[in-house]
């Protein structure tokens, strides 16, 4: 055999095996002094170890350090590592390595420490739900439901300071219920996707759930597998935090702060009972996560704050898995954010397939706003007829789209606004609100 068809087949081989050996990398919450980085590493039992600086990475300084962990042979592979003692307001490269393989070099900003000193930076981040990656084996019959994922470059490109995932996230096919394995793979399935895994290692990554990355369709507190599930989820995210009163090992709710904002992460399924049941009480996201809700957001200084659920809150529509349809426990809460003079609440909510911006008025002078952005990539659902009381005029939209919302302006004059940007990038509507004093 000639030398060049035996160097071609050398370089083949070569090639298969780096293709073989990807790592995924996701940023999860970036704090002042710290950061958390989850890993899915392609190569079992081994020791990794991350280097980590303000300057190359390469060089040994005094400024970074060298950490090590063991990938387990469980739990797909992935690990998570959380890197202390870090400098606020800086510019970090890394990259990770063991006997076997090296990583290319991945970077974060630590938050700035801002208070006490200056007005809070100005920041973005972009809200979405419902992501849809195809699985022929695993899909049902017919056309596929999953649309082409370029939107997630479209969001990459706007390097915004976070990401916010809305539920929905990845959808658990009915093979898939059984086991926590299982579940991670199918979200291990979705970050395989290059635009997603892109943007996974390129801002800090937040998340709540919905049906489809909890259980089945519709799926609630009754599910038999959400111990499962909750691992799953656990395992697969990097919100820092989890849990509320005696709820902290059984529920995804948990709290993060992103410059002067406050970013709530509410479970909308774990307590869930649905209406039609004689005798039980719906709910949706129960008294007791409420009672935790109101009171840290009475205490909040932060200038908005944004509720992230999987189900649409504000919406008057008493249908599909709305919060109309639990009218009682709505009203509860939205009573309590009034009576306690809650301002400046913000809701993203998804679930829908479409995008609106609903708006109600608790009183003369509270607002509280409701930002529905869906699908991602799934398949769009174009009912523009749907009659919600509380849509703002001209807000809906029934098409992949995601909301990309900016927090400027000094601390008296702050200002949200939020453009809602459909799967090619164009800019379909945009409302600003200043922080009502």
């Amino acid at each position: 055999m000639p030398i060049k068809s035996i160097f071609i087949i050398l370089l083949s081989v070569f090639t298969l095996q780096c293709t073989a050996q990807s790592e995924i990398v996701m940023l999860g919450h970036v704090g002042q002094r710290n950061a958390e980085i989850w890993v899915h590493w392609p190569m079992e039992n081994e020791t990794i170890s991350i280097k980590y600086s303000t300057i190359a990475p390469e060089v040994a300084t005094s400024q970074g350090g060298k950490e090590f962990f063991l990938v387990p042979n469980e739990n797909n592979l992935s690990t998570k590592i959380v890197l202390s003692s870090l400098q606020p307001g800086a510019h970090y490269t890394f990259f990770l390595e063991s006997k076997s393989f090296k990583t290319k070099i991945y970077e974060f900003t630590t938050q700035e420490l801002w208070q006490w000193r200056k007005d809070a930076p100005n920041f973005s981040v972009i809200f979405g739900s419902c992501t849809y990656v195809n699985d022929t084996e695993f899909d049902r019959p017919g056309k596929a439901y999953g649309q082409p994922d370029s939107i997630f470059n479209l969001i990459y490109e706007l390097h915004p300071n976070a990401m916010i995932w809305g539920g929905d996230n990845i959808y658990l096919r009915e093979g898939d219920f059984e086991t926590q394995a299982n579940m991670e793979a199918r979200y291990l399935k979705a970050r395989q996707v290059p635009s997603i895994q892109k943007l996974l290692s390129s801002c800090p990554q937040y998340a709540v759930w919905d049906d489809h990355d909890f259980g089945p369709n519709d799926s609630h507190s009754s599910f038999q597998y959400k111990k499962e599930s909750l691992s799953a989820f656990k395992e697969m995210w990097g919100n820092s935090n989890y849990g509320f009163s005696k709820n902290e090992n059984n529920c995804i709710t948990g709290k993060v702060s992103i410059n002067d904002v406050d970013l709530y992460l509410m479970d909308n399924r774990s307590f869930r009972i649905p209406p039609g049941t004689e005798g039980i009480t719906p709910q949706m996201l129960g008294k007791e996560q409420i009672h935790w809700l109101i009171e840290d957001l009475k205490a909040s200084k932060a200038s908005f704050k944004l509720i992230a659920v999987g189900s649409q809150v504000l919406s008057s529509v008493a249908d599909f898995e709305n919060y109309a349809n639990y009218k009682e426990e709505k009203e509860y809460l939205l009573q309590l954010i009034a009576k306690n003079n809650i301002r400046n609440v913000v809701f993203l909510t998804g679930d829908r397939h479409f995008a609106e911006l609903s708006e109600v008025k608790l009183n003369d002078n509270l607002r509280v706003l409701d930002i529905t952005s869906s699908p991602l990539t799934s398949k769009p659902y174009s009912n523009s007829k749907e009659v919600n009381a509380n849509r703002v005029e001209g807000t809906f939209i029934g098409e992949q789209n995601f909301a990309h919302i900016t927090f400027s302006g000094t601390a008296k004059e702050r200002a949200l606004i939020i453009s809602l940007v459909n799967k090619n990038g164009k800019t379909c509507w945009e409302k600003s609100y200043l922080i009502e004093p």
